[in-house]
């Protein structure tokens, strides 16, 4: 990470970069003004309610942003952080736990797909 950004700043850059997002895009989507979008897109501070809004679009914590949380355990944390970093990762998982909910995806399914993920690991991991 570019030690002259701030790690809102970088999260934030991540995400609107990576799903081509506007300002206003973002604004749209969190309540927070544009302006105030592209001054944190340009490394500028903001207040606890802005950072707070800023951080639930990104998947986020405050005191992670903010560098006072610890590396967790908690899985559920990390893996909202993740996809709150990987838009494409993030409707993907939100589509099959709607079929999930909905009966529309078998345990069978699931079953299936954890195996993927647990081989291309593997594959990964080899090819390190």
């Amino acid at each position: 990470m570019d030690e002259s950004k701030n790690l809102l700043q970088v999260l934030l850059r991540e995400r609107m970069d990576g799903e081509r997002l506007s300002y206003r895009d973002v604004a749209a989507e969190t309540g927070v003004s544009h302006t105030t979008v592209g001054r944190v897109y340009n490394g500028h501070t903001v207040d606890i309610p802005t950072l707070y809004r800023l951080c639930k679009w990104l998947g986020v914590t405050p005191s992670y942003v903010l560098g006072m949380e610890e590396e967790t355990d908690d899985l559920g944390e990390k893996f909202a952080a993740i996809i709150g970093l990987h838009p494409e990762l993030r409707e993907v998982l939100k589509e099959a736990i709607e079929r999930f909910e909905a009966g529309k995806i078998s345990h069978e399914v699931v079953s299936e797909l954890v195996a993927y993920i647990a081989f291309r690991l593997k594959m990964v991991k080899t090819e390190a």
